[in-house]
């Protein structure tokens, strides 16, 4: 396996449990033309540490949250009311006397509903490790203002991540990622320099004061708690995507008290063994856009056994990989980089993650089969500007205290032997378990392992196309959440609710009548994915 697959092979289940905002939002806003204005030409300069400064020494256990109002980093659209702050939280939960406190970065939509109900909307972000805030504006139109009809909309980055303070990242990691773009050496040979890259992060985040302990869905449903506390809210509606879904579940079992209802989105079950059952959602989802194609006329006679047309690449590209130049979009910097048979395998299966990236796969493919790699190009520096809007030191902490104690490495080799098409991908699983004790994270208690059991009104959605937070991963829910609803849309694929009027209308009139079976009939005039024709 090369260097390059192994750190994108990691990189593939975060983007997966990421909502799909992200690479949504910054594709279609370079599509626009108007990059030079996608970080916000007056962003305010890290207040969430600005504020850990001012307060820090103020902060006492002993007093209730408090929301610390600030500018905000972001652009905020000239129409909406929006309110930001910070709250601090203890860096620790379970020993709040130690460190320095936390600084959660928090953004409010205020609706200008003359009908404004008392219970807004949280918004809970995906990863664990995606960035919130610094996306907002982009995700305006179809997951904040459909909100904004009688609800304020609320959101925060997460501890560890983007403007909350401290911001854990990983630049000794990062700059061997750059290096590798490009490398031809087999990652046997350069496993010790990343282990190296590790634990010199690590140290030099504990040096810093980083208490890696602290950071779990545990620690965040707390902090959720807090904001709605500092906030003065009774009871919210909880909107969880993704990773965002786990957290969710944990804000139910942890402080039901303060949640009215919950859209799970492409759900995360806590009791779910993601390392297991990855290898299993992505064959599924493979399968279901394989036998798409070849169930729909035009595309099997466009692309006739595309399955064993897109292996037989995988091979060749593996054995003779294709060098080209990406171009970072936000700061313009150019690497070069090889793309291999596995990077073709990591493309489609993030573009299963949008309905609207999939369908130019079989495209691409035939494409590559003709050496043409312009599409390739493009997407490859959508999923690495991607990248900026993430914190891989959060995703590993969090996975290494929450998930991987609870993986049992034999059921996960059975799910990836399966497949024998994808056995190789799948390379090293025992570095992952090595990079936790590396990490030293801590482990989870078991109760981060079991079922979440509610009688909280909820949502589940779920997409026939997802390949990471499968539909029956979202069915299994509601055998413990009895007043559940499950809607699955077979056409759409992660991050339901923000895909069209039809999901964005059920999940609104879930959240106005949560104890009513939502109307999903519009779901039937759904058409099956119409696949790109060649330019």
């Amino acid at each position: 396996m090369n260097k390059k697959v192994m750190w994108i092979i990691a990189g593939v289940i975060v983007i997966g449990l990421t909502c799909t905002i992200i690479v949504g939002a910054v594709s279609i806003f370079f599509a626009s033309g108007l990059e030079g204005d996608f970080l916000g030409e007056s962003q305010v300069e890290n207040p969430a540490g600005a504020i850990e400064s001012e307060s820090a020494d103020q902060f006492s256990i002993d007093a209730p949250p408090e929301f610390i109002a600030r500018d905000c980093p972001f652009r905020t659209p000239a129409d909406i009311t929006v309110e930001c702050g910070t709250v601090l939280v203890p860096q620790n939960w379970d020993r709040p006397e130690d460190g320095k406190p936390v600084a959660l970065a928090v953004a409010v939509y205020r609706s200008d509903s003359e009908n404004l109900q008392p219970d807004p909307v949280i918004y809970l972000d995906g990863g664990p490790g995606g960035f919130t805030l610094e996306v907002l504006p982009f995700t305006l139109e179809d997951s904040i203002k459909p909100f904004l009809q009688n609800r304020d909309y609320i959101t925060f980055d997460q501890r560890g991540i983007g403007y909350s303070q401290p911001a854990l990242q990983c630049h000794e990691i990062s700059k061997l990622e750059l290096e590798w773009l490009d490398s031809r050496e087999d990652w046997e040979d350069t496993k010790p320099e990343y282990v190296s890259a590790m634990a010199a992060c690590r140290d030099r985040l504990v040096a810093e004061g980083v208490d890696l302990t602290g950071y779990g869905s545990a620690a965040s449903a707390a902090d959720v708690d807090a904001i709605r506390q500092a906030l003065g809210i009774e009871q919210w509606n909880l909107f969880g995507v993704s990773y965002g879904t786990r957290l969710a579940q944990t804000v139910m079992r942890d402080f039901p008290g303060g949640v009215r209802s919950v859209i799970l989105d492409s759900a995360y079950p806590v009791e779910g063994d993601l390392y297991e059952n990855y290898p299993r959602s992505q064959n599924d989802a493979f399968r279901v856009f394989f036998d798409s194609c070849a169930a729909d006329a035009e595309c099997n006679a466009q692309y006739p056994d595309l399955e064993n047309r897109f292996y037989a690449l995988v091979e060749e590209l593996n054995e003779n990989p294709v060098a080209f130049e990406i171009t970072h979009w936000l700061n313009g910097s150019t690497h070069q980089t090889l793309f291999w048979g596995d990077d073709l395998i990591s493309m489609l299966f993030q573009t299963l993650y949008s309905e609207s990236m999939f369908i130019d796969m079989p495209d691409i493919i035939e494409d590559l089969e003709q050496g043409e790699f312009a599409d390739v190009i493009e997407m490859e520096e959508l999923f690495f500007v991607n990248n900026d809007f993430f914190s891989g030191a959060v995703y590993r902490t969090i996975q290494c205290r929450e998930e991987y104690p609870f993986s049992i490495e034999a059921n996960a080799q059975d799910e990836i032997n399966a497949n024998p098409r994808l056995v190789d991908y799948y390379d090293d699983y025992e570095f992952t378990l090595e990079s936790c004790d590396i990490w030293q994270a801590g482990q989870a208690s078991t109760i981060e392992n079991e079922p979440v059991v509610s009688d909280i009104p909820t949502l589940i959605l779920a997409g026939g196309f997802d390949p990471v937070t499968p539909a029956w991963w979202g069915q299994s829910l509601q055998q413990n959440l009895p007043n559940s609803y499950f809607v699955e849309i077979p056409q759409l694929a992660h991050g339901i609710f923000s895909a069209n009027d039809c999901t964005r209308q059920i999940g609104l009139d879930f959240i106005d009548r949560p104890s009513d079976q939502p109307d999903s009939a519009c779901i039937s005039a759904f058409d099956d994915p119409e696949f790109s024709d060649p330019d």
